[in-house]
């Protein structure tokens, strides 16, 4: 006899190939309550924290935007090191998607700008997961150089 939870699973593995409308829409439901949630702007200071060789993060926005899922990302750094000077990091992540509760994107080029030079150039980026937790935006910049941040929700002035 099959175990209770074998059973079960087949039970699910059936129903999903049968393309169960009731799991395919509870799918599209939290897909879409997920996505509804991180719509927005987020952002704040970031308390001058050592993201590596003295480069301080100062504060950081993102804005997740409508349509095909899609975040802006702006950061604004200082080189200690280096007199202050200060950074710009601008990244456009494009065509994300929905894996359960988070958004995950591609890793794409983040363009580096020094406003006191004028220097622009391209650097390598990393991949970039959200997830809303509490309320709040949870990200990380994966990879070996990776970043974890969490920001709030900023509101628009009247």
């Amino acid at each position: 006899m099959l175990g209770r939870a074998l059973l079960l699973g087949l039970l699910v593995v059936a129903a999903n190939a049968l393309g169960s409308p009731a799991l395919s829409q509870t799918t599209k439901e939290n897909t879409s309550h997920a996505l509804e949630k991180m719509r927005g702007s987020w952002g704040g200071e970031m308390g001058n924290i050592d993201v590596g060789d003295g480069v301080l993060l100062n504060d950081m926005q993102i804005e997740v935007q409508r349509g095909s899922l899609r975040a802006i990302v702006t950061m604004n750094l200082t080189a200690s090191k280096l007199k202050n000077i200060r950074i710009v990091i601008n990244a456009d992540y494009l065509n994300g998607r929905i894996d359960r509760e988070s958004a995950r994107f591609d890793k794409v080029p983040w363009r580096r700008t020094v406003p006191s030079t004028g220097q622009r150039d391209n650097i390598e980026g990393n991949p970039l997961v959200l997830r809303i937790v509490d309320g709040k935006l949870n990200g990380v910049f994966e990879g070996d150089d990776g970043m974890k941040f969490t920001l709030a929700k900023l509101t628009r002035r009247k």
